[in-house]
């Protein structure tokens, strides 16, 4: 974060800025690996639910939304979340780490968590996914190279 920004609160407003552009960017890639990978596409299209990603006191937040074969981060999203992610700590934290430790924060207690602890695995199991795709695709790389 810049040092121009000095206070506690314009460095929670600007990182929330930044969590809702990565989460639109982690479901663009979600859709994108769906498209290449049956497994991601499947999991896309036969699961629906609603992530909160919120601050302590709420004040902050963004959606993350699994529906009709799509995901999406709504600007204004009106409903209720079958799961919420409180952050503890400046979002800032979150952003430098992956999406696969989500659940390792999860249990740290770095980050809170409510609702139905079967979308807690159902977003494990899709990350699970993404992490997959890579691996898959980082061995194809190397096998190409080893061939050539």
């Amino acid at each position: 974060m810049p040092e121009i920004i000095k206070s506690r609160a314009a460095k929670e407003k600007v990182s929330w800025v930044l969590i809702g552009t990565a989460l639109k960017g982690l479901a663009a890639l979600l859709m994108n690996i769906g498209k290449k990978d049956p497994w991601m596409g499947r999991a896309i299209r036969e699961f629906d639910g609603i992530y909160r990603f919120q601050n302590t006191d709420g004040k902050y937040f963004h959606y993350l939304v699994f529906h009709g074969g799509k995901v999406k981060v709504p600007r204004n999203w009106i409903g209720p979340a079958d799961f919420t992610f409180t952050l503890h700590e400046l979002p800032m934290y979150y952003l430098n780490s992956k999406p696969e430790h989500l659940l390792k924060m999860v249990f740290a207690n770095k980050m809170g968590q409510t609702g139905n602890i079967y979308y807690l695995s159902q977003f494990g199991f899709v990350m699970s996914l993404v992490e997959r795709y890579y691996r898959e695709k980082k061995l194809k790389k190397k096998a190409r190279a080893r061939a050539g």
